[in-house]
């Protein structure tokens, strides 16, 4: 008799928790795009926040080079990047690049919530005197 009731309680216990819903995985923020054709990730450090309406993003990846966006259009849709509009910085190699704005650069939300925003990017910079990067397949989630 004992072991019929063990039976059923452990059928119940494994039934309720066979029913019960799944969390949904939630996705990692990431920051990553290719600078000239090699692959860039913000691995040391992520962070997202709000200042005077605009969303920065800001990631270092493993050898230190930071890229920082200063994004101002933040509702879904694509927007150009400039170096006034929807500003991305990339410090790498001691210098500071900035968006060229006789070249295209796009930046498409995707999806943008009270605190989460995603989105794709590509542009040139430049660090003067004709020193250009080309980032492309850039790609972010960041919570703020």
């Amino acid at each position: 008799m004992n072991t019929k009731l063990f039976l059923l309680a452990t059928l119940c216990v494994g039934l309720f928790l066979w029913s019960c819903d799944k969390e949904p995985e939630v996705e990692a923020d990431f920051l990553q795009c290719n600078v000239d054709g090699v692959n860039w990730q913000a691995t040391q450090s992520l962070t997202g926040n709000v200042q005077q309406d605009m969303i920065i993003v800001n990631g270092v990846c493993a050898k230190g080079d930071t890229l920082r966006m200063l994004i101002q259009d933040h509702e879904p849709g694509t927007h150009l990047i400039k170096n006034i509009r929807n500003i991305t910085l990339l410090k790498t190699e001691g210098k500071t690049y900035v968006p060229l704005n006789s070249a295209d650069g796009y930046l498409t939300v995707t999806e943008h919530d009270e605190s989460v925003i995603k989105g794709t990017f590509y542009l040139t910079v430049d660090a003067g005197q004709g020193d250009w990067k080309e980032i492309t397949g850039g790609g972010f989630k960041v919570t703020y």
